[in-house]
């Protein structure tokens, strides 16, 4: 949602008895947290993430995923996803009557995936079709890109 700093957004809702969920609370406690762009190949993986366990029963070991460490971060991301954003917390604001949280989180760094990346007129590029991202859509559904279109932006000329 921001360049400078970088800056991601995403929102949070609440457990079925309104309290917080875990996510939330652990993020608002440590101050720092891992965002994961999962796959399309990873559907079944993160929909078993969301499993409502006990707190303190890990998830990661649930789903029997391994996880590696950033070069410069104290948190670990999850082996195999081509993108992990290692970040700070910025800010929580709530939002509507459930007092659902947007979290606002600060990028200090980034692992990509070589795979999905490419490099054309100095600028590095990542590979939308190759990363095959997954979005939460709602409920049990999630949504892929489908076809990516690609349209070049004009350049400016007075007139």
């Amino acid at each position: 949602v921001h360049s400078d700093p970088p800056l991601i957004m995403m929102s949070i809702g609440n457990k079925s008895d309104k309290s917080k969920k875990d996510t939330r609370a652990n993020i608002e406690r440590e101050k720092i947290f891992v965002v994961h762009i999962a796959s399309s190949e990873h559907a079944s993986l993160v929909t078993a993430s969301s499993a409502p366990l006990p707190q303190g029963e890990s998830e990661v070991e649930k789903c029997g995923l391994s996880l590696v460490p950033f070069s410069r971060f104290s948190l670990p991301r999850i082996e195999g996803v081509k993108i992990a954003l290692a970040c700070k917390l910025d800010r929580v604001i709530e939002i509507g009557t459930n007092n659902q949280g947007l979290i606002f989180g600060e990028i200090l760094q980034m692992h990509v995936d070589d795979s999905i990346v490419s490099e054309s007129d100095g600028r590095t590029n990542i590979d939308a079709e190759k990363l095959k991202p997954l979005g939460r859509l709602g409920g049990n559904d999630y949504g892929t890109l489908g076809e990516v279109v690609t349209i070049a932006r004009p350049e400016y000329v007075p007139g």
